[in-house]
């Protein structure tokens, strides 16, 4: 399969462009769900005898058939009209079982460019992948501003505005069941790293935002799997589920495996998550077993001071309480493997196996060999 690098605009995005201008819409404009549906509606009444040609840009026309006529009695009945409620509900809180096709676990499209972006929030993950251009993701109170190769992963509940607001502008979306999430990127996870635990944190926080930013620059393979994802699903094929499933796993798997450290976290009232705390947790969790503070700070280009308040800033924890923290955690995983304690003092980068019984007695409040046996 070939990537395919350009999208030009389609006959229904360049009506969106009109209408975008003709109606007067602000670039930093976030409607809400009520004025989004008038604003749908009044691109019918523009384009004249048929409303449904005017609905139909508005929402990727909803695979539902009764929220689609909802939309179209609601542009004849108006926005209070129960239908109308219905549809300005669904806006606001969209789920699973009216967005994600049955017998599938992702559903996958292509930002329609020009139309105006409003608050929603979703009760599955989304995947915002920019392949080409600018967009932007608004939250309440921070914007994230995407750029080419770069993606974002929405966690469930998070209420949020899609702007996709130029030619180039070339935005994919997954959505993707929670279950389904699960499997295919937690899953994925080195159980118990760093990066699992500041991941997880990231995406459970109920504040404003809850998401991972990651930058994969101009990588083909990346780029290409989306492409096939987005392939199997607009024409499905026998097993297209499954396959969607294993692409969409592979992903996630090259994603952590090539941009793991790219990471970007929300801001919280607490906790400001800088670039480069990514970069500096994933080598210490890779290096802690045999590599010393002083011979970090070489490779990384960091002071060792610096090095010691990132880790403070990110973890709440000292430097040395860290590495003993990881070493732990590891000796542990490895005892209840049936390892042999001489092998895991080593593994976890003590030269002495006195002081690795000692740390690991006063941490566990058992030997390694109890532990292992217990």
């Amino acid at each position: 399969m070939e990537v395919r690098h350009e999208y030009p605009m389609t006959e229904m995005e360049q009506g969106l462009k009109h209408y975008f201008t003709v109606l007067g819409v602000r670039p930093g404009t976030v409607f809400s769900p009520e004025e989004q549906l008038n604003y749908i509606i009044e691109m019918g009444r523009l384009h004249g005898s048929h409303l449904s040609d005017g609905i139909q840009p508005g929402k990727r026309m909803i695979y539902n058939q009764r929220l689609r006529s909802a939309v179209l009695n609601a542009g004849q009945q108006g926005i209070t009209s129960s239908e109308g409620r219905a549809v300005t509900k669904h806006l606001s809180a969209q789920d699973e079982e009216l967005e994600i096709l049955p017998g599938y676990d992702v559903a996958v499209w292509r930002l329609f460019r020009y139309m105006p972006a409003y608050w929603h929030a979703n009760e599955y993950f989304d995947v915002y992948y920019c392949a080409s251009g600018e967009c932007r993701i608004f939250f309440e109170g921070e914007t994230v501003s995407l750029s080419a190769g770069s993606l974002i992963i929405l966690a469930p509940g998070v209420r949020h505005a899609t702007a996709c607001y130029a030619d180039d502008a070339v935005v994919f979306c997954y959505d993707i069941r929670s279950s389904t999430f699960e499997q295919v990127f937690w899953n994925q996870l080195n159980s118990g790293s760093l990066m699992e635990h500041f991941f997880r944190e990231a995406l459970a926080h109920k504040s404003h935002a809850a998401y991972l930013q990651f930058d994969t620059g101009a990588d083909d393979s990346i780029l290409m799997l989306l492409q096939r994802i987005y392939t199997e699903y607009a024409e499905p094929q026998p097993y297209g589920s499954q396959m969607m499933n294993a692409l969409m796993s592979t992903f996630f798997i090259l994603l952590l495996r090539g941009y793991e450290g790219t990471a970007k976290l929300p801001r919280t009232e607490n906790f400001y998550w800088k670039h480069e705390f990514s970069a500096v947790l994933t080598y210490i969790e890779k290096h802690y077993h045999d590599k010393k503070l002083s011979e970090m700070s070489q490779e990384l280009g960091y002071s060792e001071r610096q090095i010691s308040r990132i880790v403070s800033q990110a973890t709440g924890d000292n430097f040395a309480h860290l590495i003993l923290r990881l070493r732990m955690e590891q000796a542990a995983r490895l005892l209840r493997a049936r390892q042999q304690p001489e092998a895991v003092s080593s593994a976890v980068g003590y030269n002495s196996l006195s002081s690795f019984y000692r740390a690991f007695t006063s941490w566990y409040g058992k030997t390694p060999a109890e532990f292992r046996d217990s």
